[in-house]
């Protein structure tokens, strides 16, 4: 298993860094590979079902991907809720 992820950490600047150095040690005790500050383009065409290349180049092999980007709402795209 590989997690690609565009931040410098796996947790936002709001955790404190003690902890979030601790979860990305915990997730690579388990054997998961870390792949920080890069992003899988997944607009553009995928080479084959199994690879996969990152913006900075990375080639993955993979079985299955999962993508969960996440896009914040604008505060005022929300005031429909009140």
């Amino acid at each position: 298993m590989t997690i690609v992820h565009a931040g410098e950490s796996l947790f936002s600047d709001a955790y404190p860094n003690k902890f979030r150095n601790s979860m990305l040690d915990s997730v690579r005790d388990k054997g998961i590979k870390v792949i920080l500050g890069d992003r899988v383009d997944l607009t553009t065409q995928v080479d084959s079902l199994t690879t996969i290349t990152t913006s900075k180049g990375v080639k993955l092999e993979t079985d299955l991907v999962v993508s969960t980007i996440v896009q914040l709402l604008i505060s005022s795209e929300l005031n429909f809720l009140t």
